[in-house]
């Protein structure tokens, strides 16, 4: 895969933290007390997207998603384990990058399915991993090294953080489970109610929320230790999340200053996202892998040569950041995305273009368990996602429904009132059904929707 026109290509640059969830950004105004000058200001400079969404809101399929552009169910990686025994190999991120003329780069948190040794799968020549202690306070320099490396060419960086991930552990350490923060600890929390964040408004769990969630959280109670929090653990729990998200945003400043000291900045597409997001408290969850909004969408900020500065606002448009940021970059990088991957650019999106060839739905994976090769997965799920509305299907192990929720995110953002059952909403509810059936069809997924009365 070679370019048109190698003078043309920008440098390019994947920015990725770890359970980020999208409206974490200060100049949203959505998050009071929450503070992100360096992520508000490279929003200023481009473009963000506010309805991207993981594919699977999990680490290591969501991050395997974006690095081969492929549903995690086409490449087989579904649960939460390193070194994936059964990663069906597809070209990755780094080959494609390397094969169009880049030298590419890899920093950070790696999560991915093949070997660091790989090189000839994952396509990263310069690779240096997060070390245990203080992981992501390094990244900002090591990638200061890459960008200091001879080169005749274009270069590609993945420069990829933890946090806000430690919010796991800070869980836990709260729950009464010792553990500690891998990248250091935060200022102490408040005990005064005045210092805190206010709970959301979908806090707590109603009869009108998914049964999956007390049913997880009584399965894994080391991945869920908050079934015991009150309304001040709860608060507690947000202010140290602000507190990480602000960690990480210093840290991007910090290679935001690597890019302007060497004026690289100018000449270097940047896309800012992260694999998935956090309960927050939204229904009394925390961690991943649900489809609330709180888990699955995910902040994307684009930035560069072409892209309109201003901090213009996309609202409209579904984003799938496991299957459209691969295509992207290759647009960027002036070759075309092989036909199978079935991603589409947002170089034209983020440049100010039309949006009504733009899909008008996107598809969202999870399975619940899954932390690791001898806990797969008990429940599964599919989500679509349109303009409007929101569809949620889930079952168990032997494929049988457990519940679907449908909700309209314009009048109901925090996904309270599920209109499944609720009388004028059938014809919405077969289209959506039918808009599942039909992508589990064509990517041959296992997965059983459950049947449109159509057919």
């Amino acid at each position: 895969m070679k370019p048109e026109d190698p003078r043309n290509q920008p440098n390019l640059m994947l920015i990725m933290t770890d359970q980020h969830f999208g409206d974490m950004l200060s100049c949203l105004g959505r998050t009071p007390g929450l503070h992100t000058p360096n992520l508000d200001r490279l929003l200023a400079r481009g473009c963000a997207f506010d309805r991207a969404y993981a594919t699977q809101p999990l680490c290591v399929p969501s991050r395997n998603s974006i690095i081969t552009g492929r549903y995690p169910h086409e490449i087989n990686v579904t649960y939460n384990l390193h070194g994936h025994p059964g990663f069906l190999k597809e070209p990755m991120m780094g080959t494609y990058l390397s094969d169009a003329g880049y030298d590419c780069g890899y920093v950070g948190k790696w999560h991915l399915a093949v070997p660091v040794e790989d090189k000839a799968s994952h396509g990263f020549p310069f690779v240096r991993l997060a070390e245990e202690g203080g992981i992501d306070a390094r990244i900002p320099k090591t990638c200061g090294e890459f960008l200091d490396r001879p080169r005749d060419r274009p270069f590609f960086l993945f420069a990829s953080w933890l946090n806000p991930h430690d919010i796991c552990e800070f869980a836990r350490i709260a729950g009464g489970i010792p553990d500690r923060l891998p990248n250091g600890d935060i200022p102490p929390v408040p005990e005064d109610p005045a210092q805190l964040p206010p709970l959301p408004q979908n806090h707590g769990q109603t009869p009108e929320d998914s049964s999956v969630l007390a049913r997880v959280q009584s399965l894994y109670p080391r991945i869920h230790p908050t079934a015991g929090y009150n309304e001040l653990n709860w608060r507690q729990y947000l202010w140290a999340y602000h507190r990480l998200v602000e960690k990480v945003d210093a840290q991007i400043g910090e290679l935001l200053h690597e890019l302007e000291i060497r004026q690289l900045i100018e000449k270097t597409v940047i896309l800012f996202t992260s694999d998935h997001g956090d309960g927050c408290g939204a229904h009394g969850w925390n961690q991943k892998q649900t489809f609330y909004e709180e888990c699955a969408r995910v902040p994307l900020i684009m930035t560069g040569p072409g892209i309109p500065s201003g901090g213009r606002l996309d609202k409209e448009c579904p984003v799938s950041i496991g299957l459209d940021l691969l295509p992207t970059l290759l647009d960027y990088a002036g070759v075309p995305p092989p036909p199978a991957l079935p991603g589409r650019s947002l170089k034209n999106l983020a440049e100010g273009g039309e949006e009504d060839e733009w899909p008008d739905h996107i598809i969202l994976q999870t399975e619940f368990g899954g932390f690791g090769e001898n806990q797969r997965s008990s429940i599964r799920g599919r989500c679509v996602v349109d303009r409007s509305y929101k569809y949620m299907c889930y079952v168990d192990r032997s494929m049988d429904l457990i519940e679907e929720q449908l909700f309209h995110l314009p009048s109901d953002p925090g996904e309270m009132k599920n209109l499944v059952h609720q009388p004028g909403h059938e014809k919405i509810l077969e289209r959506m059904r039918n808009k599942l059936q039909e992508y589990v069809r064509r990517t041959k997924d296992p997965f059983q929707p459950v049947p449109s009365t159509a057919q």
